[in-house]
Formats: C-alpha cells, structure tokens, sequence
C-alpha cells in the first residue's frame, strides 16, 4: 500500500466540496462507521454497502446489527432518490424504480412493511 495522508474524516452532516454541495448520512448496521452520501442537486445516492439492487448489506460480520440496518434502510428510504449508486452491482435510475427496490428489501430482507 502506498502511503497517505488522511485531510479529514467525514461526519454526519453538511459536506462542501467546491461549489458542491452533499449531505453525510451515518449509517450503521452493515458495519458500525458505515456512512451514504446523498447529493441533494442531483437526487443521487451513494449508499455504499448499505443497500444494493435488490438486496442490503451483510449483518453477519463482525460489527454488523439487523435493527441498525433496519434503522438505515428506513432513513434511507425517505430520500427523494433518482440514482441509486451502490457499493457493489448495477445503479438504479428512476425514482419510481428506487422506491420499489427499498419496499422489496423492507419485505423481503428485513421484515418490514
């Protein structure tokens, strides 16, 4: 690995970069420190391994918790989302196509309605 300098460490909250603008989202359950990024400009969510096409991330690794995740998906589901671009697999475009994919892994993955 080469070496590097770590500038600064995200938090949950306003994050500016240049003229853009992005909110930090903690977001634990996959794992504790696990974090999205939500561009408010765009409608895009970058939810890391938080959430995927038709599935979440694992809870069975050291660190993970179902009802955090829960927790997650929930706050996650409340955005006004029109890319979805996850850690892994293919982006989702289409709000109408996010909403559906978070109430099949509500249902399917973690028992929610």
């Amino acid at each position: 690995m080469p070496d590097y300098r770590v500038d600064f460490y995200l938090k949950e909250g306003d994050l500016h970069l240049g003229k853009h603008y992005f909110e930090v989202l903690l977001t634990p359950g996959h794992s504790p420190g696990s974090l999205c990024l939500y561009w408010p400009r765009y409608k895009a969510l970058f939810p890391g391994d938080v959430i995927f096409a038709n599935g979440v991330g694992r809870t069975d690794l050291p660190g993970g918790n179902i009802d955090e995740l829960k927790q997650s998906v929930e706050r996650l589901s409340k955005l006004s989302v029109e890319l979805l671009v996850p850690g892994h697999g293919p982006a989702l475009q289409g709000e109408d196509r996010i909403r559906k994919n978070f109430e099949q892994i509500k249902k399917a993955f973690l028992g929610m309605k």
